[in-house]
């Protein structure tokens, strides 16, 4: 082995081991900032407060929240089992799955209020007077009892739809769709009596592929010779640093040559 060709390998082997050095440290700090979000998040019962809220032409309420603001990562949920998850621990439980198989939760707490609701009296089948009242949504009678022991009875229907709608909007107003966008949720129901009073919401988000072995096929233009230059290699990716070997064709000297270079990704849109 010549002199280049030890200095070569050994400036590959301090690029490998710094890479992996780099990458260590990274994933730890970012083990370290996703737990300590989920105990952030946990603290709040991951209760998202809503942006604005108002009242539709048809008179539905309305409530907006920002998507997407509890994001917890897998790791972090694996590696805390003590961190309440809130009632998705209780829903996962009942269905006897583990937590770290939870991908998303979404609560959605609403309230039904009416005032002054007109009733209207019928007979029923043992001669007594029925009240009820009866919309599109929902029905309500009280029955009186046989004898003076007996307070009656009340029974109940209801029936609507809590509507879930994720749009997005302009982060900064005055750039319009031409600035970053936001992602949006509009939480409501069909019924005007009915409001939305709190949302709960997280993701997880799957732990990343930390190591990865990929073949590659691939060309190049030499605009200085005007020629394409074909490549085969093999690239080692470890979280954003990645090392890679290729043979490429060398149209000056007639064949194919190796080539071994390294790469830290420093950004990721």
């Amino acid at each position: 082995m010549t002199i280049n060709k030890i200095y070569i390998t050994a400036a590959l082997l301090l690029i490998i081991v710094a890479g992996w050095l780099v990458y260590r440290q990274a994933r730890n700090q970012n083990e370290a900032a996703d737990s300590k979000t989920l105990q952030q998040a946990s603290a709040r019962s991951f209760t998202v407060e809503p942006e604005m809220s108002f009242i539709d032409h048809a008179g539905i309420p309305h409530s907006e929240f920002a998507g997407n603001q509890n994001t917890i990562a897998k790791k972090a949920v694996q590696d805390n089992p003590g961190v309440s998850l809130g009632g998705a621990d209780t829903v996962a439980k009942a269905l006897g799955i583990q937590r770290d198989k939870i991908a998303y939760w979404k609560q959605i707490a609403i309230v039904s209020q009416g005032e002054n609701l007109k009733a209207h009296t019928v007979i029923d089948s043992l001669k007594r007077k029925v009240r009820e009242y009866r919309d599109e949504h929902i029905y309500i009678a009280y029955t009186p009892g046989i004898d003076s022991g007996d307070a009656g009875t009340f029974n109940y229907d209801q029936h609507l739809k809590v509507r879930l709608l994720q749009y997005w909007k302009p982060k900064w107003p005055l750039l319009g769709k031409y600035g970053p966008q936001k992602s949006m949720i509009d939480l409501s129901t069909d019924d005007s009596h009915t409001r939305i009073t709190g949302y709960e919401d997280f993701t997880v988000k799957p732990n990343p592929i930390n190591f990865a072995l990929k073949g590659q096929l691939g060309t190049a233009f030499d605009f200085g010779s005007g020629a394409l230059i074909p490549s085969a290699g093999l690239i080692l990716n470890m979280g954003n640093f990645e090392v890679s070997g290729r043979y490429y064709y060398s149209a000056k000297n007639g064949r194919f040559q190796p080539i071994v270079s390294a790469a830290y990704n420093f950004l990721n849109l």
